[in-house]
């Protein structure tokens, strides 16, 4: 005789796992109870029909343990979670292979160096920290020029040296800052020298920025022209006080006083006293006419001398 299992005694009908265990029901086996792994534990609770189980596949996610850089938690497929120790960032693409604990990524650090785009006037490329390879940008500065088809160099378009910052003005130190290619100018010290105007009565120098030509002080230049001052006045005046007035004075005057005077007294007086004197005696003084023949020749050299001493007193005296 059969013999009758108690009712809801565990039974399997079907052979399955995963639709749960059936029951005995009135001498039946039959009424699974269905899937057994259903409210399982982390990793498991996926029924596995070919293994009789409910582990999680391998490498199904589950709980992190709160660190990043030690890799993703997985359920190991034996129904346990667990990090796999693999860095995150390993293997990760260009400006995203450095793990950061403390900011769960894989960023690298802003300025690493990262795939040059081969262009000068770019800049070098660097990673920019939020995993992006980026162009730095010009290199050049301070008012240079970057260009790239000079063969890639940063070019300045201002000054080079002193000289391309001349102002054309003798007063002004003018410089050039090769920096920046920027030029500057400062005033010379006040009495540098600067273009002579030509005028030997005027001094020539700087003053704030300026060249300036004021008359000397005197009117006559300064002890640098000596030669010339002394030319001028030594051989002007000098022949004038010499030559004019010691010709004038000696050579005229002398000539005047001693030559017509000496002559007009001497010779005429000398005449008059001679011949008045010696014709006296011959004249007949009772005869009025030779009285006055006799005064009339006498008083002739007396008149001359009077005339020309006047003369010779209206002339211009030399100065």
């Amino acid at each position: 005789d059969a013999t009758v299992i108690a009712d809801l005694a565990a039974c399997n009908f079907d052979g399955l796992f995963c639709n749960g265990t059936e029951a005995c029901n009135a001498g039946a086996c039959g009424g699974s109870t269905g899937d057994p792994c259903l409210g399982g534990a982390e990793c498991n609770v996926v029924c596995d029909e070919g293994n009789d189980d409910c582990f999680d596949p391998a490498a199904t996610a589950c709980t992190d343990d709160g660190q990043f850089c030690n890799g993703q938690a997985e359920c190991d497929g034996a129904g346990s979670c667990a990090e796999t120790g693999v860095d995150p960032c390993l293997g990760g693409a260009e400006c995203n292979v450095v793990c950061d604990e403390g900011n769960d990524d894989c960023f690298d650090a802003d300025g690493t160096g990262c795939t040059d785009d081969t262009l000068f006037c770019t800049g070098p490329e660097e990673c920019d920290g939020a995993g992006s390879c980026a162009s730095t940008g010009d290199p050049c500065s301070g008012g240079q020029v970057c260009d790239e088809a000079a063969g890639g160099q940063c070019l300045i378009l201002g000054c080079q040296s002193d000289s391309d910052c001349n102002d054309n003005n003798k007063c002004t130190n003018d410089n050039c800052n090769t920096s920046d290619g920027s030029c500057s100018t400062t005033n010379k010290a006040v009495g540098a020298a600067c273009d002579d105007d030509g005028d030997p009565l005027t001094d020539d120098f700087c003053e704030h920025g300026t060249c300036v030509h004021p008359l000397f002080d005197d009117g006559t230049p300064p002890d640098d022209n000596t030669n010339v001052n002394d030319n001028v006045d030594d051989n002007v005046n000098d022949n004038v006080d010499d030559n004019v007035n010691d010709n004038v004075d000696d050579n005229i005057n002398d000539n005047i006083d001693d030559n017509i005077n000496d002559n007009v007294d001497d010779n005429a007086n000398d005449n008059v006293d001679d011949n008045a004197n010696d014709n006296t005696g011959d004249v007949d003084l009772s005869d009025p006419s030779n009285i006055c023949g006799l005064f009339g020749v006498a008083t002739l050299p007396l008149m001359f001398f009077m005339l020309m001493g006047w003369r010779f007193r209206l002339l211009p005296r030399p100065r």
